[in-house]
Order: structure tokens, then sequence, then C-alpha cells
């Protein structure tokens, strides 16, 4: 069965603090600011700097370009957090200054000024387990 959104933001949420407490990190969640178009998935506080993320199950080398673009609307330092990040994407992220965490473990995080982080974590927990339909007794 696929999970909600805001499953998935909250997964993503308490797996991405996860990471940043193994690299000595904290954060504060904040509310999305109130905006008449696009909202982050959430936003975070680090060290006084605001670092807005953006959800993503999978980001394939393709969309990219369209998620750095999402995040520069929004301003400010910005973060991709996914289940699985594509090796070309995670190359567009470091071009273009964008953070990134792949669930898989790796997370690069930039807050100009502020900090810069880019470490392996232990990738965060099973994701549940998929309901094959029609994979029940008969």
């Amino acid at each position: 069965m696929r999970r909600t959104e805001p499953a998935l933001v909250a997964e993503m949420a308490d797996a991405l603090e996860g990471a940043f407490g193994e690299v000595g990190l904290s954060a504060v969640r904040r509310p999305a600011p109130p905006s008449e178009g696009e909202r982050p998935d959430f936003v975070l506080d680090v060290g006084g700097q605001v670092l807005v993320v953006e959800v993503k199950t999978v980001v394939s080398e393709a969309d990219a370009s369209s998620v750095v673009d999402q995040l520069r609307r929004y301003g400010g330092a910005g973060l991709v957090a996914a289940e699985r990040i594509a090796e070309g994407a995670k190359d567009q992220f470091v071009r273009a200054g964008v953070g990134f965490y792949d669930r898989r473990g790796r997370l690069r995080l930039v807050v100009p000024g502020v900090v810069f982080v880019d470490a392996m974590t232990q990738p965060a927990g099973p994701r549940p387990t998929a309901v094959v339909p029609l994979g029940g007794e008969v």
C-alpha cells in the first residue's frame, strides 16, 4: 500500500533528524511559511538559518534540474530528502549548491556561512513492506 504524502514527509523528517544527529547537528522544525503558491514540505532552522526541505520518493537525473528550480523559488538554503537519489542527480545538486539526503545513507548539507556537511550516515530504517495486490489467500 502506498504511503500518503504526509506520512512520507513525516518519515523523512524523522530520518533526516536521525542523520543530523549522527553528524552532530541539531535542527528545529518550523512550519512552512504561508504562501499562495507552492510551499516546501517542511522548514528547518539550522544555526539560525532557514533550510527549506523538499521530500521526494525517488529523484532521477532527469528530475534534478526541476527540483533545483523548485527549491530556488522558495529562497534560502535548500535540501532534497528522498528514498533514493540517482548519482547524476546528486552531481547536479552539488553543482547547484543544493543539499540532499538519500535515505540509503548520504547526507550533504550546505547552509552558506553556517554549516557544510558531506557524510555517509546509517541508512534509515526499513521501509514498510508493500502489500501485494491479489496476493492473499484464495
